[in-house]
């Protein structure tokens, strides 16, 4: 920054003192303290403009996938979602106007492991990532999986082996970790290409169970102009917190500040009203609980207990 400034002074100096020799200026010159103020003020908005460059380029780059209702992308092309909602409000507290990205998830989290100063949402917390250097703000949402019945059916499960012992077919989702569990365990399975395949085959009565997450569940299911309660959680298979998850070598400050705009959003309404709102978009009710994150509430007709 010396030799920036003592460049930039030196040579207006030199072509200021030059111009004051040259007797065939017609011009009237400048008064030199006039001259060294606007020099200095020239530089003073360079260096912001540069310090704000360099500000905006370290914020985080803000990617996520489409896995509903956390996140998802409207028919307006607009991202929208209960995480997203939580993104939207850290950034206003943080004044930021970083836009969301929707990529696939492979190619977000390649990113995400690629590059510093990216957050992809949402994303479980494994060993493998705390050893990859991944830092997780939240937990922000708790997905709930379960085989899901058609609303009053008779049939109850208090373990996979119940399932396969009864011989009950389940649809999910082809290559989740869902549907290969199940498999694992001998299960009978249909796979599908998405969850409202499933959907569809559970509430035709051409599969017994669905499995999916009960939020994923209400999500799809008003897709299909169905009732959140048409169907039935019978036995929780796994419960898996999801995080905001930042990529490893990010700025430290960066990760300061987010974590603090979310633990400040706690002091606020703010998750009250997102319940409220997404408790009346989906058709069932949520819960948020600060060590859980945002959560279905078990419905009267669900056989969980969770």
């Amino acid at each position: 920054m010396k030799e920036f400034s003592h460049a930039v002074f030196g040579s207006f100096t030199s072509a200021a003192m030059n111009k004051q020799n040259d007797h065939c200026n017609t011009h009237p010159e400048l008064p030199s303290g006039s001259l060294r103020f606007a020099l200095a003020l020239a530089l003073l908005i360079w260096l912001a403009a540069l310090t704000s460059g360099m500000a905006q380029a370290q914020e985080l780059r803000l990617l996520t996938s489409p896995w509903p209702p956390s996140n998802y992308i409207r028919t307006d092309g607009i991202p929208a979602g209960i995480s997203v909602d939580v993104i939207e409000a850290i950034k206003d507290r943080l004044k930021l106007e970083t836009p969301v990205e929707v990529l696939p998830w492979a190619r977000g989290y390649l990113v995400a492991q690629s590059d510093p100063n990216v957050l992809l949402f949402t994303a479980g917390r494994t060993p493998e990532r705390v050893d990859m250097g991944f830092h997780f703000v939240g937990p922000v949402v708790m997905w709930t999986h379960a085989p899901m019945a058609r609303k009053g059916s008779e049939i109850a499960v208090d373990a996979v082996d119940a399932v396969r012992s009864q011989n009950l077919v389940v649809a999910g989702v082809r290559g989740s970790w869902q549907i290969r569990l199940l498999q694992d365990a001998g299960v009978q399975t249909v796979e599908t290409e998405n969850h409202e395949t499933g959907a569809r085959m559970l509430l035709a009565e051409r599969v017994d169970l669905w499995i999916t997450s009960r939020l994923q569940a209400s999500s799809v299911l008003k897709d299909l102009g169905r009732d959140a309660d048409s169907v039935t959680a019978i036995h929780t298979v796994k419960r898996s917190p999801s995080y905001l998850m930042i990529s490893a070598e990010t700025d430290p400050d960066i990760i300061a500040r987010w974590e603090a705009a979310y633990e400040d959003l706690k002091q606020t309404d703010f998750f009250e009203k997102t319940v409220n709102k997404w408790s009346d978009q989906l058709g069932i009710a949520l819960q948020f609980r600060p060590a859980e994150g945002f959560s279905a509430r078990p419905a009267p007709h669900d056989k969980t207990g969770s």
